[in-house]
């Protein structure tokens, strides 16, 4: 082989590694960027799916929850006082079950008050007072049942007095005389009085 031979054959082969070098930077790295990007996103897209996925999942549980709730609020708003706030006081405890109890003056409902002021809540609250005469131990089950059964009811203030102060080992002695101030929720306030 020639000198000049030597040199072509030499250009050629710097020629052509020099144009491999030039496909590989331009094609081939730009390829393989392009393509880990791709997996990349790819992998991105996976873990975004993989959270819309557990997000579904929660979803669907909070909708059941909502959904037990909202029967459970339903229930508990069966025993709220609706419309006229006095008849409904009238027929719960004018006639109290507990043995032992007598209601003798049921009082009209005091206030109504929206729940949360400035809201459009369908609750207010209405505070009303209850007066009667009972045993010791009786009062004390026909309390522990008003606040067992009415949930939304809550003593306010409590008053307690003999029946009869200087009566000495009589059945009298051992009645007590009650006044009860209760705050309750109440659904849509418009009946309040006793003329309605």
């Amino acid at each position: 082989m020639s000198e000049r031979e030597k040199k072509l054959l030499l250009m050629i082969v710097l020629i052509t590694a020099a144009l491999a070098g030039g496909y590989y930077w331009l094609v081939i790295r730009t390829e393989m960027r392009l393509l880990a990007e791709a997996r990349e996103q790819r992998q991105r897209w996976k873990t975004e799916a993989q959270e819309i996925s557990a997000l579904a999942g929660q979803w669907e549980a909070l909708q059941q929850q909502l959904l037990v709730t909202s029967n459970a609020l339903r229930e508990l708003e069966r025993e709220l006082p609706t419309g006229n706030v006095y008849r409904w006081q009238l027929q719960r405890f004018l006639n109290p079950k507990a043995p032992g109890i007598l209601i003798s003056d049921v009082d009209p409902p005091k206030t109504a008050e929206p729940l949360i002021p400035g809201t459009n809540t369908p609750y207010a609250t209405v505070s009303f007072g209850l007066n009667g005469r009972a045993r010791f131990h009786d009062f004390g089950r026909f309390l522990a049942d008003l606040e067992n059964r009415y949930l939304h009811l809550r003593v306010d203030t409590l008053e307690l007095q003999p029946a009869m102060p200087d009566a000495i080992q009589t059945e009298e002695a051992r009645r007590l005389l009650f006044r009860l101030e209760l705050l309750s929720l109440s659904i849509a306030p418009s009946g309040l009085g006793r003329g309605e």
